[in-house]
């Protein structure tokens, strides 16, 4: 501690009363809640907090007057021990010596602490431990089936009754084992064909399957499996078994995973007295005041003790878009606020949080993830070396016991081909279930998450790319533009009518039109009074006043069907628009009765990289498309900017969904449709891949094949680059699996049937491998930044 600054002896000679008074004044006043959150503006200073481990405290006394002397240094706002006297929490200034003051300052004038720095040392991932300790298991039930199966191979149970007794023992078990590790695969790989849609690695699956099937059905016929089992136990525990663990951990990343790939914010605005500092949001703790302004996200859970803001819902339930929070409501990390500001107050450190919860575990899953790789990596090595030597082995042993090496229906060679024939199940499901999780988890760290390797293989093999406008190629969140009321209608009234339709609407062009109206209203009490309300997706919303008049909100298609034609030919003065004609927004038109009032234009501009990223997924080779719920021509302006020549108007709800039906039929193509959360559902279903757009925080359970997180269209160039990894990682494998299927599968069926089923089974992989192969031609690499 040499280089300790030397402290002022006055702040270590004062005595208990005047510490007393000096602390009531820094640190007793409470804060100014209103007052903080009323000035909150432009960058407050920076705020450091540490935390250290005490020891040697003797009493509370002690831990007061440690608080009290740091209190008394000017750049420190916040000095704290805990109630066991363990920890002390320091909140100051950035200064570089703070460390050393603190240290220095504890060891002096017989406070008899020590103070140090309480960097936290990561321990061994609680999930990595369960998935260890079940696979685990796995070897052990692998073990116990091979002992009676080598038993019975190096024959050296002679016994009738100890040999069937061994040969149920080593079925039973491994067929246990083979069914909890690869049952799952297997299973998909024949839905797939019975679907119609195999891909590169179903027919050895299958191929090999049947084999599997023909030697228990032996076995349940004649009590004896041909060629036996044995060696299969030692190559599943090894691949397959590591396979579905991997699979598992998939499962349980994909929930938390929506909440933690999103953007959380890393600093945090605290209040400290009647002055505001800015904070590292990890540091929050408890009782902090936390003051949160529009555009920003809330850091760390809290209730709402001053202030009012609009929370964009988005972030957290899908299908939902904003409210209104307000003092004494209960906040989670990772809420954006549209706009206002609120003050909270934390109710747990950032380290507890929500949101920090959710990212330890998907912390601690990602580390089992890479754990299991590498042991499923090593285990496979192991299993096709073994293989091998358990097959050399058994060669040898029967040879020299019986003294010929026999044949394929027989003997040594035999023994050698029953070892060989388990490794194709083994080659293939090791490259699927190594290959996809690993793909899957490095997307999720970009905030692209897969739902399963299904999925993931779905996306590599579209040909059609349909974008649902609102959110995805633009930002979602129009703007009002130009607007007009028709001569002789009143402007309060059209404005109290526009009110009336749009407000607490979850149309997205709701805010920007109900806004319109209160900025514009002088007189805000004079909204319409609505009798009913209903909106007509595609077109607009209709409404009945008391008086029983209709009133229509919507496009050009909603007028048409009331008789009104918006053309400036029949209402001159919508000539006015002629100017902002082309535009990329909507336009909207009210009519009450079949008389059109008045005519709003919305600004919804295409995102800065949309052009770019519509453009390099076409020159990957898929065809890209717009829809839209509005019917008027600013979809082919959109489409026009974009370099989109195919654009279908007018498509929403149900009506979208027929559509993509209808193109897929017509064309057999595989399509997949991207939309903002909570927009056209019906219609991602309706496709082969479903996309859902800039989630943000969402905690739900993702339904959809595709979800990217951030609002950036370029992740869809990054999943389309995971996408074809993934398809060039599984033929890469397919090469060696149809090699190994045809030699292994070939000669072990050649045990049972005459030799030329082993031709006749090669011909046929070859043949059919062919085509699955020539069904998915090779496409470009899309373009990276």
């Amino acid at each position: 501690m040499a280089n300790q600054p030397t402290l002022p002896r006055r702040l270590i000679t004062l005595n208990v009363a005047s510490d007393e008074a000096q602390r009531e004044s820094l640190d007793g006043a409470p804060v100014d809640v209103e007052a903080v959150l009323a000035a909150a503006e432009g960058q407050p200073p920076r705020l450091l907090r540490w935390s250290f481990r005490l020891r040697g405290l003797l009493d509370i006394q002690h831990a007061r007057r440690l608080e009290r002397r740091l209190l008394l240094v000017p750049s420190i706002h916040e000095a704290r021990v805990d109630d066991r006297l363990s920890r002390l929490v320091v909140s100051a200034v950035d200064f570089p010596h703070h460390r050393d003051f603190i240290g220095a300052l504890a060891a002096e004038d017989g406070v008899s602490a020590l103070a140090e720095a309480d960097d936290e040392r990561p321990g061994r991932a609680p999930a990595e431990a369960r998935l260890a300790r079940s696979a685990r298991r796995v070897v052990v039930l692998g073990l116990l089936a091979l002992v009676p199966g080598l038993a019975h191979e190096s024959g050296l149970i002679r016994s009738g009754q100890a040999h069937d007794l061994t040969i149920n023992a080593e079925m039973l078990l491994v067929m246990a084992t083979v069914l909890w590790g690869a049952g799952p695969i297997l299973a998909r790989a024949l839905a797939l064909v019975v679907r119609g849609r195999p891909t590169a690695e179903t027919l050895p699956l299958l191929v090999s399957l049947v084999v599997m099937v023909g030697n228990v059905a032996i076995f349940l016929s004649s009590g004896r499996a041909e060629p036996h089992f044995a060696p299969a136990v030692l190559l599943f525990v090894g691949t397959v078994a590591w396979g579905a663990r991997l699979r598992r951990t998939r499962e349980l990343m994909r929930g938390p995973a929506v909440a933690v790939a999103s953007m959380a914010p890393a600093d945090a605005w605290v209040a400290k007295g009647d002055r505001l500092f800015t904070l590292s949001a990890s540091d929050v703790s408890t009782e902090d005041i936390v003051i949160v302004l529009g555009g920003m996200v809330v850091p760390a859970d809290g209730v709402v003790v001053a202030g009012e803001a609009v929370l964009d819902e988005r972030r957290v339930l899908v299908g939902q878009s904003s409210r209104k929070c307000k003092p004494g409501e209960r906040l989670f990390a990772g809420r954006g606020v549209l706009e206002g500001r609120i003050a909270l107050r934390a109710v747990a450190d950032a380290k507890a949080s929500s949101i920090a919860r959710v990212a330890k575990l998907l912390e601690r899953l990602e580390r089992a993830d890479l754990w299991l790789h590498r042991k499923a990596m090593a285990a496979g090595s192991w299993a096709a070396g073994g293989s091998l030597v358990a097959a050399l082995g058994v060669l040898i042993w029967r040879w020299v016991q019986e003294g010929h090496p026999g044949d394929l229906t027989g003997g040594a060679v035999h023994g050698a081909v029953g070892v060989l024939m388990a490794s194709a199940v083994v080659a293939a499901a090791r490259a699927r279930a190594v290959s996809h999780p690993k793909l899957i988890a490095s997307a999720v760290e970009r905030g692209i998450l897969f739902r399963d390797a299904g999925s993931l293989e779905r996306f590599a093999d579209l040909d059609e790319l349909v974008f649902d406008r609102s959110g995805t190629v633009t930002s979602g969140k129009p703007t009002a533009g130009m607007w007009a009321v028709a001569p002789g209608v009143d402007r309060d009234e059209a404005l109290g009518l526009l009110l009336a339709m749009t407000d607490e609407d979850d149309h997205p062009d709701s805010p920007a039109l109900s806004g319109l109206a209160r900025a514009e209203m002088q007189d805000v009490n004079r909204a319409a009074e609505m009798a009913s309300r209903e909106a007509l997706p595609g077109l607009g919303v209709v409404g009945r006043l008391r008086s029983g008049e209709l009133v229509r909100l919507g496009n050009s298609h909603l007028m048409a069907e009331a008789g009104v034609a918006p053309t400036a030919d029949q209402h001159p003065w919508l000539a006015a628009f002629a100017g902002s004609e082309g535009g990329c927004g909507s336009r909207v038109y009210l009519a009450v009765g079949d008389r059109l009032v008045a005519r709003f234009d919305l600004d919804d501009e295409p995102r800065a990289d949309a052009r770019r990223v519509m453009e390099s997924l076409a020159a990957g080779g898929l065809e890209i498309s717009l829809i839209s719920a509005d019917g008027d021509d600013s979809l082919e302006a959109t489409g026009a900017r974009l370099s989109v020549p195919n654009v279908q108007a007018a498509l929403g709800g149900e009506a979208a969904a027929a559509w993509v039906a209808e193109r897929r039929r017509k064309g057999s193509r595989r399509l997949g449709v991207v939309t903002a959360p909570g927009a056209s559902v019906a219609a991602r279903r309706a496709a082969d891949t479903g996309v859902v757009f800039g989630t943000g925080l969402g905690l739900g359970r993702l339904t959809d094949d595709l979800t990217i997180m951030p609002e950036e269209l370029s992740r869809l160039l990054d999943a389309r680059a995971v996408a074809f990894e993934a398809r060039r990682r599984i033929r890469r494998a397919q090469e060696i699996i149809t090699l190994e299927t045809i030699t292994v599968t070939g000669l072990a069926m050649a045990g049972l049937l005459p030799l030329g089923a082993a031709a006749a089974a090669a011909l046929i992989t070859i043949a059919l491998t062919t085509r699955v192969s020539a069904r998915e031609p090779p496409r470009p690499r899309p373009p990276r930044n």
